[in-house]
């Protein structure tokens, strides 16, 4: 799935990260891993 983000978003994200941009770029593009768990408890 691609996701185009508005280029204002796009400006100030890459003026806040400044050389950390592109890593965010591609931590975007990659497959999100979903982890999901419980915990049981037993009460007496």
């Amino acid at each position: 799935m691609t996701v185009t983000l508005p280029q204002q978003f796009q400006d100030t994200m890459r003026e806040l990260l400044a050389e950390e941009y592109q890593d965010y770029i591609k931590s975007m593009e990659e497959p999100r891993i979903r982890r999901s768990g419980s915990i049981r408890t037993k009460y007496h």
